[in-house]
């Protein structure tokens, strides 16, 4: 939990790729990252409550557990609804109004109660506008029947298109205990609060109240979209917002395996990637943050560029190409001077806060362009990232020790450790690869693309010299850095840098690790049938299969991470690379296990509680959408489903 309370396990997504929001499973608007997906997270507490007659207190509706949550279909709006709370049978369709700063939050009570009976809606609103939580004020804005919460160039109001019936500004805990709030028109601080009449609901009758809360970079700014979405009606702003993601998904192509619950989730990770695609900058945000406090891990809302390329080619084949050129634009901006990418960026491409090169950043961005090229023959875009490419290539180039052929150290693909990876490697040998094709498609082949060619031979072979026959798999590493030299198991040497600081180094990592699937798929560098490739994968899923009814893949042996549990994107990773053998029964069996273990809402999870199958931990996490998407095609390709149904395209081109 955060400071606030808030759980770190979100349940819902609502965003149009500008602005992104997360909803607690009992519909309390935890998060909201304005203006960018990436944005501020503006919001300490939302809430909405009632208050009936004869009853003192109010009522908050997340406190009451007695719901159910759902997406319209083919929509990212949600709808969470409460069957009796209270007397009273309750929906709330959450939606943000594409192009708009706006949120939508739409209620909707039926007296279930034998007589009639007045209700009053509160909205308790408690902001740190731009992330912070000094110098904000709010403001009763009487003539709009709004609240505006400001802050420097931040500002958010919050109206509705009922009857005001009272307001405060600052001392909400006080005003709470008063019938109609104490009516404090203006307060420093970030918390205010609004009750709207809904009036006497009947017997079996029903009302709705809309609200809408808005933001801007001035207070008129975000009045004026309260008045613009009161003057509009929130049932218009509806029938747009369906309109809006219905188009989104006339881009994709339109999968139908026959497998009702499969397809479902096929159509929801393409809705999830509408809302993780920055349409301001073009990024592609890995997740919505859920500890932008820092208070559990290093934050997840910012655009890696080895998730994005995943992400970019799964959208590409899914019909979305124009997104993903996006990606690439924008990573033309984040690119350094040097060639190479940083850890983590964020949407705007500036470099975000990062603890260490990872070398797999730079090779996975190369790869993808000649992916995306690949899968549209666009050589237009190819002319575009030529420049980038061969700035990439060169990093890469230089990055590798000729000594032993592997790229030098440096942090893996999942950022705990130091050393050189055989995935790392591997990404590096197919980055290098596809700038030597590039090369060939520009017809500028010339002396360097046989370098590239050249190295990328000898990475090869230096991935090669990883191989250890005894235990019939690749070693994770050479060269680990081990923090103490006390840990090293035998295997290890003391060395001192030119600075005088001692390092303690393992000579191997022979930790099984699902990332060594990597050197068949998605990278080839060696054909999917090679025996070591065979043996390889054996060991993935002998040794990292979770026991229990959970089952699913661990990352690697001994891992701990959020205590340890199998990820989806890894059990997802074992049947794309089985696939490459034909094997299609794997293919299958992890689809059926990532359909099982989404959410009711149904994202994909980062991970999966080993103990109950749960989901667990980041929701939805970009890239398991992605590798979901990924094998969902290439089984469709592959004629694994008897009844399936794919729309004429182009053939993926991993």
């Amino acid at each position: 939990m955060d400071k606030v309370g808030k759980t770190y396990v979100t349940n819902a997504v609502i965003g149009d790729g500008k602005m992104l929001c997360t909803l607690s499973f009992t519909g309390e608007l935890e998060r909201v990252y304005w203006p960018t997906i990436d944005g501020e997270q503006q919001v300490r507490r939302l809430w909405l409550g009632w208050r009936t007659e004869g009853r003192e207190q109010v009522e908050w509706l997340h406190e009451d557990q007695r719901c159910a949550q759902r997406y319209e279909a083919d929509t990212n709006v949600l709808v969470t609804e409460w069957d009796d709370a209270g007397g009273w049978a309750v929906s709330l369709t959450d939606f943000v109004a594409p192009d708009t700063s706006l949120v939508v939050r739409r209620v909707t009570v039926a007296n279930r109660g034998a007589g009639s009976r007045r209700l009053i809606l509160y909205v308790r609103s408690d902001l740190q506008l731009a992330g912070h939580g000094e110098g904000n004020a709010v403001r009763a804005e009487l003539g709009d029947r709004a609240l505006v919460h400001y802050r420097r160039e931040t500002a958010a109001a919050i109206g509705s298109d009922a009857p005001l019936y009272g307001y405060q500004a600052g001392d909400v805990d006080a005003a709470l205990t008063r019938e109609r709030l104490l009516g404090t028109a203006e307060n420093l601080g970030g918390d205010g609060a609004l009750a709207y009449d809904f009036g006497v609901v009947e017997p079996d009758g029903a009302r709705s109240i809309s609200l809408f809360i808005a933001f801007g970079a001035t207070r008129e700014e975000a009045l004026a979209a309260v008045r613009s979405a009161r003057e509009t009606g929130a049932d218009a702003l509806l029938v747009r917002t369906r309109a809006f993601w219905r188009a989104h998904l006339a881009l994709a192509r339109p999968i139908r395996t026959g497998e009702d619950r499969l397809d479902a989730l096929y159509t929801r990770s393409l809705l999830v990637f509408g809302m993780m695609a920055d349409r301001t900058h073009g990024g592609l945000i890995a997740a919505p943050e859920f500890d932008p406090e820092w208070t559990q891990c290093g934050g997840y809302g910012y655009c890696w560029g080895r998730d994005a390329a995943y992400i970019a080619t799964a959208i590409g084949q899914a019909g979305f190409t124009a997104a993903s050129e996006r990606f690439y634009d924008w990573a033309l901006r984040a690119q350094e001077a040097d060639g190479g990418f940083g850890q983590r960026h964020f949407m705007d491409g500036s470099l975000a806060p990062s603890w260490g090169l990872q070398i797999d950043e730079t090779a996975s961005v190369v790869w993808g362009m000649w992916q995306h090229y690949r899968l549209t023959g666009d050589r237009a875009f190819l002319a575009r990232m030529w420049g980038a490419m061969q700035r990439g290539a060169d990093f890469l180039d230089a990055f590798v020790d000729p000594a032993d052929g592997l790229p030098r150290e440096s942090r893996d693909l999942w950022e705990e450790r130091n050393a050189r990876h055989t995935y790392s490697a591997a990404a590096v040998w197919a980055a290098l690869e596809a700038c030597a094709g590039a090369a060939e498609a520009m017809d500028a082949a010339g002396t360097r693309a046989a370098r590239w060619r050249s190295v990328a031979a000898r990475v090869r072979e230096g991935i090669s010299g990883l191989w250890d026959e005894e235990r019939g798999c690749f070693d994770r590493a050479a060269r680990l850095h081990v923090a103490h030299p006390q840990n090293l198991a035998g295997g290890g040497v003391i060395e001192v840098d030119g600075y005088g600081y001692e390092r303690a180094v393992e000579l191997r990592d022979k930790t099984v690790d699902v990332s060594l699937l990597g050197v068949s798929y998605p990278f080839a560098v060696f054909p999917a049938a090679d025996s070591r490739v065979v043996r390889t994968a054996q060991a993935v899923r002998e040794r990292l299969w979770a026991a229990g009814e959970a089952g699913g893949l661990m990352r690697y042996e001994g891992d701990h991470y959020a205590g340890g549990n199998p990820w989806v994107l890894a059990t997802l990773w074992l049947g794309l690379e089985a696939l490459k053998r034909d094997d299609l029964e794997t293919a299958r069996s992890v689809l059926a296990w990532a359909v099982d273990r989404q959410t009711d809402t149904g994202l994909l999870p980062e991970q999966v509680d080993a103990k109950t199958g749960r989901p667990r931990w980041v929701v939805p996490l970009t890239w398991s959408h992605a590798m979901f998407i990924l094998l969902m095609i290439a089984t469709v390709e592959k004629g694994v489903w008897p009844r399936a149904d794919l729309a004429a395209g182009v053939s993926a081109a991993v």
